[in-house]
C-alpha cells in the first residue's frame, strides 16, 4: 500500500487521480525489473479502483495476468 499523506493539492489534480498513476508506475515496475506479476497485478487493481480512466493500466494488467498463466 502507498502509506502517507502526501499534500497534492498544489498539483491541481485530483488526490485518487495522482495515487493512481503512482499504482500504476509501481506496478510497472513489478512487472518490467523484478518480474513479480503477482505485486504487479495488485498494483494495476488499485490504480483501476482510484481510477478506472487511467491509460494503459487495463492493458499492462492483462500482460500480468497472462504471464501467470490467467
Amino acid at each position: 500500500m502507498i502509506s502517507g499523506n502526501p499534500d497534492l493539492s498544489r498539483i491541481g489534480v485530483k488526490r485518487e487521480t495522482m495515487i493512481a498513476s503512482v499504482y500504476g508506475y509501481r506496478g510497472r515496475i513489478y512487472q518490467w525489473h523484478k518480474k513479480d506479476y503477482a505485486r504487479s497485478i495488485a498494483d494495476f487493481t488499485e490504480a483501476l479502483r482510484l481510477d478506472p480512466q487511467i491509460e494503459m493500466v487495463h492493458y499492462r494488467r492483462g500482460q500480468s495476468y497472462q504471464a501467470v498463466g490467467e
